[in-house]
């Protein structure tokens, strides 16, 4: 489901977000420059291609390249919430992309939120997706949101206006509804009006206050709590029950020899970055499609053919790349 905001104030620098799953696992990766990329797609569906011009620090459950979130080293942050009434275009001439995937590629190749829109228009995010709505924020502070509806890009700024996604479309958010169509719509909406009422409260958006709105957003099924900090180049997170652990942002080589790195979110250890592998990487692709709702969700055939598509899709862009 989750749960993403910012603060309202003229100069905000944090962005926070509940990641909410019925898997409860993750993990968290670093991604360098100059790395040779491809979308993967079913055919009859056309790759699209690209090279990663920024690092990135990225959250994931399916995988290395398949990020649920991230931030890039120029600032720019790309969120998403399940948005279940997305309807992505129809199939035209442009190559296809998947929506997580979409967001590695945002990290890979725009500093602002105003490129990333543009960016939007270079591919075609395939119809086989997860239902999602991102949320954009760049280091200047303009923040966006962008979603399929009907089939056409809806792009939504939010720099004068309330800067909060749940599960539900942005205009009809603001509606004050007497009855709901399913529990799902209700909790999306009473996330949102919880978050608003914190929001417009005023004052200044901190780490302490991020992580106070977000508990008050919890859901029962809320695996992990993320807070950016844009001024000190920090990323702050709560994995379940665990103790607030934080990453720096500043000393991370993204350059292309520089190593790969992950971290396991599940570890109760203090945080400190692994040397990427890929068997550490296959294990967080098993725990999410291994899952037989995921599987039914996404309508994909069983687990092991999808698992061995990703595991080996992956591998060849970290061999492909590997230059040390």
């Amino acid at each position: 489901m989750c749960t993403v905001f910012t603060g309202i104030e003229e100069v905000t620098e944090i962005v926070a977000k509940n990641y909410d799953c019925f898997i409860d696992e993750g993990m968290i990766f670093t991604n360098r420059r100059n790395m040779m990329k491809k979308s993967l797609v079913m055919p009859p569906e056309k790759e699209f291609s690209w090279i990663s011009q920024y690092g990135s620090v990225t959250f994931s459950q399916s995988g290395k390249g398949m990020p649920s979130c991230g931030i890039n080293e120029k600032g720019l942050i790309v969120e998403q919430a399940t948005l279940p009434e997305t309807k992505y275009p129809k199939k035209d001439e442009r190559a296809e992309i998947s929506c997580l995937e979409t967001i590695q590629y945002l990290l890979d190749t725009c500093i602002t939120v105003e490129h990333a829109i543009k960016s939007f228009q270079n591919f075609r995010i395939s119809n086989n997706s997860a239902k999602i709505h991102y949320f954009l924020m760049d280091k200047e502070g303009n923040k966006g949101i962008v979603e399929f509806l009907n089939g056409a890009i809806n792009y939504i700024s939010v720099n004068d206006r309330l800067p909060i996604i749940t599960n539900s479309n942005y205009r009809d958010i603001f509606i004050q509804k007497g009855t709901y169509s399913s529990e799902y719509e209700e909790n999306s909406f009473m996330r949102f009006k919880i978050v608003k009422s914190e929001l417009q409260k005023g004052g200044k958006m901190t780490i302490a206050r991020a992580f106070t709105i977000l508990e008050k957003a919890k859901r029962t099924d809320t695996i992990w709590s993320i807070v950016y900090d844009l001024n000190q180049n920090r990323i702050y997170f709560k994995y379940g029950i665990q103790e607030k652990k934080m990453i720096d942002l500043n000393g991370i080589d993204y350059g292309e020899t520089a190593a790969s790195y992950l971290y396991d979110m599940e570890s109760e250890e203090a945080f400190h970055w692994q040397p990427y592998c890929r068997e550490m990487n296959r294990k967080n692709i098993e725990r999410f499609y291994e899952n037989q709702r995921v599987l039914q969700i996404l309508k994909l055939p069983d687990a092991k053919f999808v698992i061995d598509a990703i595991d080996h899709h992956i591998n060849q862009i970290e061999e492909k790349n590997n230059f040390l």
